[in-house]
């Protein structure tokens, strides 16, 4: 046992200590988020009561035992050769109609439904791990194009500082550029407070101490690598839904309690047994009875109604589920794919025209082909367009997990 934890320990260790010395990749957070978070680790605490509540459903009633007519002295009236009396009976409870067997069904779909509420909260939390951190990704980019923007307004605004002093140019310009420059920085210390927020999103989801935004990894490998994965029916699509696969287990879940109801219209069995010793009627004798209600007044009509009503609903609740996740998995494809054509019209090109662009425009104010205001609205469109790319494509991402939420795993959960 000590060796085991020891290991652990270790492996956690190392875990924790190879986080500060790389770079964390979107598969390290993912393992750091299946193996600490702790919202996963108190859910599985219900599947772990629902398998005790399962294996207690199996074991048979005790049966009860039964001490009486006990008398501690004797008197007169007492038979000869008879100096002590007293009565055990034994009862033990037989029930009918697959009762047991019904309740243990009931507990093994009730453990099934632990289970999936566990990997619904898995995925669920997954997404927004992978939302979070393409949100870091598109800051970080969008950091990088503040950043080359920044550094071009510093050294016009040098320039222009120098020309102003040397009164070559009017002061209205230099605190153009200026005024330009403040609003950059501003707008950073915005971009850096979301960093923060993301930062914190991700530490609590992963349970990594001290995070930070600069131990992400967040080069984007190539961000036109597009998927084409949605073509399949929706039928095919939806058969690993967790939340479907949950509806169709509450929907057996209350079957069994119909099938149960329907059980406890027939009365149980009780066994008896006895043994009285020195009664007044026959000596030492060993009886063997059976007791059991008689359904003159209860049928169990009515819990036999709730219960079919409460499958009725389920299934009825099944099916707007089913109605409402085809809906939303027809509309996400088109939205995807929208996005997806959208984002074609980029290029690798067309960005580094951009930034060819950039620095002619750099040239053309510095000798006066083009003037200040110009300059200023060409980086502004610059910064837009660059800023329309990175949110674009932060929401493609958006929608990728939002789809392999809605689809569930890649492989079936249990196979009948």
């Amino acid at each position: 046992m000590w060796q085991k934890a020891f290991l652990s320990f270790i492996s956690i260790l190392y875990s924790l200590t190879s986080c500060f010395s790389q770079e964390l990749t979107l598969d390290d957070l993912e393992k750091s988020f299946v193996l600490n978070n702790q919202s996963l680790f108190i859910e599985k605490f219900n599947i772990s009561k629902a398998e005790a509540y399962r294996m207690q459903a199996k074991v048979w009633n005790n049966p009860s035992f039964e001490l009486s007519e006990v008398n501690l002295w004797t008197n007169q009236t007492v038979e000869q050769g008879i100096k002590q009396q007293y009565a055990i009976e034994l009862q033990q409870l037989i029930e009918t109609a697959g009762k047991r067997k019904s309740r243990i069904q009931i507990k093994a779909f009730e453990k099934k439904d632990a289970e999936y509420a566990y990997l619904e909260l898995l995925f669920q939390l997954k997404s927004e791990l992978h939302k979070a951190f393409y949100t870091a990704r598109a800051l970080y980019q969008q950091e990088e194009v503040n950043k080359q923007i920044e550094a071009l307004y510093r050294r016009q605004t040098e320039k222009f500082k120098k020309h102003v002093d040397a009164q070559h140019i009017s002061k209205a310009d230099y605190l153009r550029i200026q005024a330009a420059l403040l609003s950059l920085q501003r707008e950073n210390l915005s971009l850096h407070h979301q960093q923060l927020e993301i930062v914190h999103q991700i530490a609590v989801l992963t349970q990594i101490p001290q995070l930070t935004f600069d131990s992400l990894n967040l080069q984007a490998t190539s961000e036109s690598n597009l998927e084409h994965n949605h073509l399949s029916s929706i039928d095919q699509k939806l058969a690993n839904n967790i939340q479907l696969l949950r509806k169709e287990n509450n929907i057996e879940i209350a079957r069994a309690n119909w099938s149960l109801e329907h059980a406890n219209r027939i009365p149980n069995l009780q066994l008896i047994i006895n043994n009285d010793r020195g009664g007044n009627i026959m000596r030492n004798f060993v009886g063997v009875g059976l007791s059991f209600d008689i359904p003159l007044f209860d049928r169990n009509k009515q819990h036999i109604k709730a219960a079919r009503l409460e499958l009725n609903q389920q299934e009825a609740h099944a099916k707007q589920v089913d109605f409402e996740l085809r809906a939303e998995l027809s509309k996400l494809i088109n939205q995807i794919s929208e996005t997806e054509k959208t984002l074609l019209l980029w290029s690798e090109s067309l960005k580094e025209d951009q930034s060819a662009i950039l620095e002619i425009y750099q040239r053309n104010l510095m000798a006066g082909q083009i003037s200040l205001i110009q300059f200023i609205d060409y980086i502004e469109s610059f910064k837009d367009a660059r800023t329309a790319y990175i949110e674009l494509h932060e929401t493609y991402q958006h929608q990728l997990a939002d789809l392999k939420l809605l689809i569930g795993p890649d492989t079936p959960i249990y196979e009948n």
